[in-house]
């Protein structure tokens, strides 16, 4: 039993940090839908804001030397905003 509980509790902790995140986005808005932002690796202007994370349009990228969209769709979990900077 305590081995069920151990295992539970680590399978549902990204999605309430990231859950907890997202709350944190609503009230203190670090960004917004059609903001451009970098957050760890990625960049890019923010699309969706989910209750579990958010979607990038990426501009930029490792494979283009200009500020021009690469054309890919980024997703990361809302909990990295509570982890890296933005």
């Amino acid at each position: 039993m305590d081995l069920f509980l151990r295992r539970d509790s680590q399978a549902l902790q990204t999605p309430i940090t990231s859950f907890i995140a997202w709350i944190y986005i609503l009230v203190r808005t670090p960004y917004r839908v059609g903001d451009r932002i970098r957050i760890g690796e990625a960049s890019g202007d923010v699309l969706v804001v989910g209750y579990l994370d958010t979607t990038l349009w990426e501009f930029g990228g490792e494979y283009l030397s200009t500020d021009h969209p690469s054309g890919r769709i980024m997703k990361f979990p809302n909990s990295k905003v509570l982890s890296s900077a933005v």
